[in-house]
Order: structure tokens, then C-alpha cells, then sequence
């Protein structure tokens, strides 16, 4: 058997949850008549690929708006957060082990746990837990303009063959 590379772990570990989450979140939006395939309808509406997972504000970003949670996430590798940032290989393993076996999953969650998760994390924040983390700041494109004044192409043309120095043949003394 091949040993992978730590890279090849984490990325094993983003495409499993990448994947469930796709099919998870689609399974409870979309309208499923009784004894048809899910995946099959997913892939029909080309809906698989619209949820987007997200580490960073996954509270918010996942939770709060898909209303489905990673359950079973491994206690010692709190909280959810990108396989690239949980550890070394003994920590990604045990996290593509839940996943695989799917002790790790992804679960809707009820109104009423919704709800309380929100009114949770809405707490957890007010209480100095980074819970949102504030999006990054558009760094301003801003070009200064230069205070010299641009000629327009007519004044360049009656100006030309004059080298623009006025004070030829002085020596800098203002007369």
C-alpha cells in the first residue's frame, strides 16, 4: 500500500467533506419525489457543486445558512476548521477515518437547532468569542494624480522643437 503524503491527506480530507456537503445541503432543498435517487437529481439540476465549503466563517457560512453541521468532528481537532490547519498525519488520519466511516457527517439541523445554534453563536460572539470573523477590508486602489498639468496634443504640436527649457542661457538667477 502507498503511503500518502501529508498534502495528499488534507486534500482527501477537503474533498470528503467538499463532497458530502454538496450532496447534504442539495438533498434537503430540493423537492424529492419518493423511491427517485437523490444524487440523480442533484446531477440533473446541476445543483452539485453550490454549496461551497467554508473554514473560516463556517458558522455562519455553513451553519447558519444551509442549516447542516459537521457532526461527529473529532473532539481533540476542535473546532471545525481546513484539515490543512488541524496537525500532522496522525490528526488529518483520524479525521478521513470519521469521514470515511462516516462517524464524521454531515447532518440537517431541526428549526429548533438552528435556532438555538444561532441564538448560541450570537451569545458566544457578545461574550468576546471570535465566532464571525470579520471579512478582510478591500485594500482602496487609489492612484495619486500627479500635480503637473498634461498638455493636450495641439499645444504639443506648436510646441515642437522647443526642448521645453525656457531659461536657456541663464544661470539660474531669477531676472
Amino acid at each position: 500500500m502507498e503511503k500518502k503524503s501529508l498534502n495528499q491527506l488534507v486534500s482527501e480530507c477537503r474533498t470528503l467533506i467538499q463532497d458530502e456537503l454538496g450532496e447534504r445541503h442539495l438533498y434537503h432543498r430540493v423537492f424529492i419525489v419518493a423511491d427517485v435517487d437523490a444524487d440523480f437529481i442533484l446531477r440533473e439540476n446541476k445543483l452539485a457543486n453550490h454549496a461551497k465549503m467554508n473554514y473560516t466563517n463556517y458558522e455562519r457560512a455553513i451553519v447558519e445558512h444551509y442549516g447542516v453541521e459537521l457532526k461527529g468532528w473529532p473532539f481533540e481537532l476542535l473546532p471545525v476548521r481546513n484539515p490543512s490547519r488541524i496537525g500532522g498525519r496522525k490528526s488529518v488520519q483520524l479525521l478521513i477515518n470519521t469521514l470515511i466511516n462516516e462517524t464524521c457527517k454531515w447532518m440537517k439541523l431541526t428549526e429548533e437547532e438552528l435556532a438555538d445554534r444561532i441564538t448560541s453563536n450570537h451569545a458566544r460572539q457578545a461574550a468576546g468569542e471570535t465566532i464571525y470573523k470579520p471579512r478582510k477590508t478591500r485594500t482602496k486602489k487609489t492612484v495619486e494624480k500627479s500635480a503637473a498639468i498634461v498638455e493636450s496634443s495641439s499645444e504639443s504640436d506648436e510646441n515642437e522643437g522647443d526642448d521645453g527649457d525656457e531659461n536657456e542661457g541663464h544661470d539660474g538667477d531669477n531676472e
